[in-house]
């Protein structure tokens, strides 16, 4: 139950994060950075101590549900008959960014950290390496309107980031298993957690699409969605099974089941509420910050920061080298691809409380939660100088 103290935190926490928020947006600071900033001035070492002890009890709650709302749009936004039509380019850009990230972040903070006598090196490094190959859709996004640009550069950028999420929850979920331990138990988790999430997410998805088609006052569309998201995060915490991936597939199957015509009016209800749930995610993630494990990790954390970005953009080379893409995609796709906010900072907290990572939890959050204000203050502007320098720009 929230006390009296939790309440107030949490009211603190979205009064002031929407305040600044809004004063951040205004000088041209991105509002998940504001978000995150303020979540750390309320965190146990700073302004937190005078109104709660320790982390409320309801935090990973609020967390989860934050998180499955946000794969359940990710996944809404996907459309089956557009993924079967991606050009090479796409296909290339997504697999070789994501791959390269993995690679080099793992075996950079693997090394890091065996030179510096960390303990659990590789699964904190492979957990890593995962979270970095998520790249944040709305900074992309919030570019692309504000200077109009068109063109293959574009598109191909859009296809990567709208892809790249679902791609990194199911590399997370895999490295997560192996950080658990190795050997045939390791698989068989590996199997049950992901093909899992995937069979329910879809039969949720399906038992709702059904439902959608008979709701017609858009009042109670909400409650309906709301419920089948929190039910979805309860049976997947239940079977032990990923509910990012559950939810992400219960956005994707249930939005086949609409006329086209009326599924953004069922989807709708979710966009009224999306501020809330990211002003949300990102406050109760800063008040996870540790300024003592980030002082002490300052090194790992420009480690992962540096390994993030040559992965992204190396691995986005090789992806579209192999297929042959334009040069245009080739030279310029990996530096569009940096931005990192709500995928990457959920599924450090995910990592945070899971089997094995106990003690390497602080380092991966903050790790995470300092390199994001980093990544949305710098990628924005390099997305615009990518996108402008190829004359994608409306002029």
């Amino acid at each position: 139950m929230i006390g009296g103290s939790g309440l107030t935190l949490l009211g603190l926490l979205l009064a002031v994060g929407f305040v600044v928020g809004h004063m951040a947006e205004r000088i041209g600071v991105p509002r998940i950075a504001a978000y995150v900033l303020v979540g750390a001035a309320f965190s146990q070492p700073f302004l937190g101590q005078f109104i709660i002890d320790g982390q409320p009890e309801w935090d990973p709650v609020l967390v989860q549900a934050a998180l499955g709302a946000v794969a359940f749009m990710i996944g809404g936004e996907l459309e089956w008959g557009w993924l079967r039509r991606l050009g090479g380019g796409i296909a290339g850009g997504t697999l070789g960014q994501s791959v390269g990230a993995l690679a080099v972040v793992t075996v950079t903070l693997w090394a890091y950290g065996s030179m510096a006598g960390a303990q659990s090196p590789l699964a904190t490094g492979l957990v890593l390496g995962a979270i970095a190959t998520a790249t944040a859709p709305a900074a992309t996004l919030a570019v692309i309107e504000e200077y109009q640009t068109r063109g293959p550069l574009t598109m191909t950028l859009l296809g990567v980031v709208a892809l790249d999420d679902m791609l990194s929850i199911i590399l997370f979920t895999l490295a997560l298993v192996a950080a658990g331990g190795a050997g045939e138990h390791q698989l068989l988790s590996a199997f049950w957690e992901i093909g899992g999430a995937i069979a329910l997410g879809s039969a949720m998805g399906c038992l709702l699409g059904w439902f959608g088609w008979r709701v017609e006052q858009e009042d109670l569309r909400l409650p309906v969605v709301a419920g089948s998201i929190l039910l979805a995060v309860g049976l997947a915490n239940l079977l032990h099974l990923s509910p990012l991936l559950t939810c992400m597939l219960l956005g994707l199957v249930s939005k086949e089941f609409f006329d086209p015509q009326k599924t953004q009016q069922w989807l709708r209800p979710m966009t009224h509420i999306q501020e809330l749930i990211f002003l949300t995610l990102f406050t109760l993630a800063g008040t996870h910050f540790e300024p003592a494990v980030f002082v002490d990790s300052l090194g790992f954390i420009a480690a992962y920061a540096v390994a993030r970005v040559v992965g992204k953009v190396v691995g986005a080379w090789l992806g579209t080298t192999i297929v042959k893409a334009p040069a245009v995609l080739r030279h310029r796709l990996g530096f569009a691809l940096l931005p990192q906010a709500g995928v990457s900072i959920g599924l450090a907290l995910v990592a945070s409380g899971a089997p094995g990572l106990e003690q390497a939890g602080p380092l991966i959050v903050n790790t995470i939660l300092g390199t994001t204000i980093l990544f949305e203050l710098v990628a924005p502007i390099l997305t615009k100088i990518v996108l402008v320098g190829a004359g994608e720009a409306k002029q």
